[in-house]
């Protein structure tokens, strides 16, 4: 999986992404999910993996700065112009 690919090519910005999706979606390792996502949106500058640093950061409880790159992300690839205010409505009251 993403785990063995990360541990083969360490600076494999798709094996990253997908890693710190798995986590996120698992709900574990956030920290780590936040690590991989980072590099692999600055690696690659993909929306996708914009995207998925936006929902690391949100679930990191840094939600400011996950709606700025969920902005980055929909500026890049416009079908996914509601994920700004998707992750808004996740953050609620606790944006920071």
């Amino acid at each position: 999986g993403f785990e063995r690919a990360i541990a083969i090519a360490p600076g494999h910005a798709e094996a990253a992404n997908g890693l710190a999706w798995v986590m996120l979606d698992e709900g574990r390792e956030i920290s780590r999910a936040l690590e991989l996502a980072a590099f692999a949106a600055s690696d690659s500058g993909r929306a996708d993996h914009l995207d998925t640093h936006a929902r690391a950061l949100a679930a990191a409880g840094r939600c400011k700065a996950a709606l700025s790159r969920a902005r980055e992300a929909a500026a890049l690839e416009p079908e996914s112009a509601d994920r700004p205010n998707a992750l808004a409505a996740e953050c609620g009251a606790n944006a920071r």
